[in-house]
């Protein structure tokens, strides 16, 4: 039987539980989306250093780096694509084909309310991701 005086208790736990909860929910969410964001960006920087190393353009390259990075790109809430390619150049006697991207990933959730606990810390709402892929260019 209920003691009379527990009346509303429940209701009291869950208005405690419920904020954390919910912005568990929005921090593994964001997590999926910054995850999907950085494969994104190795793949598309992949893709632009293979193109370079069999002969490719770097307009051609930073191309392939915008269209497959595009889905990355608008879920990321980035306002735009920091790209960077270079044909095949000489590195440690091999020549290598190199294509780099870079984005600022926006936070849905309040991470950075977390990270600016310290008075000192400089963090912000986004993060930078980054990725850059080489290739070995073949023989000529």
């Amino acid at each position: 039987m209920r003691n009379p005086h527990d009346r509303g208790a429940v209701a009291v736990e869950f208005a405690i539980i419920a904020p954390l909860l919910l912005l568990v929910i929005f921090m593994i969410f964001d997590a999926g989306r910054y995850w999907f964001v950085q494969i994104s960006l190795v793949n598309a920087t992949s893709q632009a250093a293979r193109s370079l190393a069999n002969g490719g353009t770097t307009g051609s390259a930073q191309s392939i780096m915008s269209q497959a990075a595009a889905s990355a790109l608008t879920l990321s809430q980035a306002p735009s694509l920091g790209t960077n390619a270079t044909g095949c150049t000489l590195v440690s006697g091999e020549r290598w084909a190199s294509a780099s991207a870079n984005l600022d990933f926006v936070f849905l959730s309040p991470v950075g309310w977390f990270l600016r606990i310290n008075p000192n810390s400089t963090a912000t709402d986004s993060l930078n991701v980054s990725s850059t892929s080489r290739w070995v260019c073949p023989a000529t």
